[in-house]
């Protein structure tokens, strides 16, 4: 029988629009759950522009946030993203988790001991 992951942390990432003020406020959000690392990037749409323009889109530069957070304070975490940033309405970004694995529980050991 396989044994269940239990790593007590998953990979958070956020993906929003570049021209807006979302990164401070998911930097505010991260600092009050005392998140003190993540990942930022800059990203393009991938789609060209005449398959945007026959879906109604255009192709806006993207900024991706990543970060590890506490599995159990996920569901608070994100609601509390998403609220803030509005991302129920169209076109704002979107928040989800990822599990993490074994092996990425191993690199998460160096992460903590490095936070310590």
């Amino acid at each position: 029988m396989k044994k269940k992951n239990t790593c007590p942390y998953k990979a958070l990432i956020v993906i929003i629009n570049e021209d807006t003020n979302s990164e401070e406020k998911v930097t505010q959000i991260f600092s009050t759950y005392n998140i003190a690392h993540s990942m930022i990037s800059t990203a393009k749409g991938t789609a060209t522009s005449t398959i945007s323009d026959f879906f109604g889109f255009s192709i806006v530069d993207k900024i991706i946030i990543s970060t590890f957070i506490p599995a159990k304070e996920s569901k608070k975490i994100i609601e509390h993203i998403t609220a803030t940033l509005q991302l129920e309405e169209k076109n704002r970004g979107m928040v989800f988790t990822l599990p993490l694995t074994a092996l990425s529980s191993n690199i998460l050991t160096l992460w903590r001991k490095e936070n310590e």
